[in-house]
């Protein structure tokens, strides 16, 4: 859509289709539209001769992903409408930073870039220090299920 010039309004409804026919939840289509925004970023910020290494311009990404997610801009107005048609809570703004983690992973030119590309969430308003500091208690407490897993796995081995 953005490719095209479509409005995100028009994708917006594209995607309330695709949401209510798959019984999906808004949370779920963040999980598909931040990813799909940070690739337009990443299309910006590659030349032809970066296309091999699938390297990209920190610079120009970061540049070009602030501008799709600065108020009111093309990003920023699709983003902002799933999480208030969600009516906003906690997963909502922790689906956006799983999808941004699940990118950076995917990507070691992006991984380097997360704080980054929070930092830009943050500011254009999509992200709240609450919502931040939920995603990392979150992460802490997975991190703790797995050691305890772990031990438990190698208490039954032993």
């Amino acid at each position: 859509g953005y490719a095209e010039g479509h409005p995100p309004e028009s994708i917006l409804m594209e995607i309330k289709g695709y949401k209510f026919a798959q019984n999906k939840t808004f949370a779920d289509c963040i999980t598909g539209v931040v990813p799909s925004i940070i690739s337009i970023a990443v299309a910006a910020a590659t030349g032809p001769e970066d296309a091999p290494t699938g390297s990209i311009k920190n610079t120009q990404f970061l540049k070009k992903l602030k501008e799709l997610l600065a108020a009111d801009a093309w990003g920023h107005r699709l983003v902002n409408a799933l999480i208030q048609e969600g009516h906003p809570e906690a997963s909502e703004e922790l689906q956006i930073i799983r999808a941004v983690e699940d990118a950076a992973l995917s990507n070691a030119s992006l991984y380097q870039l997360f704080r980054f590309i929070l930092q830009i969430c943050y500011d254009s308003e999509l992200l709240t220090e609450d919502g931040i500091l939920q995603w990392v208690e979150d992460s802490q407490d997975d991190e703790d299920d797995e050691e305890e897993n772990e031990r438990d796995t190698r208490r039954k081995v032993l």
